[in-house]
């Protein structure tokens, strides 16, 4: 079947490893170890971790932080 599909979508899809479904739990152990083998291969030289100080304000007194419930 063919569908339409925009064209640099479509470009991807060749790039998609074909997987055997039949067994999901099998299925996942191979996604998760392709996932693992391609975060080994990441070169993090020169990243560093960073972190936003948590703020305490509050939307209720028009502060321009924002805030997730």
């Amino acid at each position: 079947m063919n569908y339409p599909c925009d064209p640099e979508i479509a470009a991807a899809i060749p790039l998609i490893p074909q997987s055997d479904l039949t067994d999901l739990p099998a299925a996942r152990g191979r996604m998760a170890e392709m996932f693992q083998e391609e975060q080994a291969a990441v070169d993090e030289t020169g990243v560093t971790a960073a972190s936003a100080p948590e703020s305490t304000a509050d939307s209720r007194n028009n502060s321009p932080f924002v805030r997730s419930v």
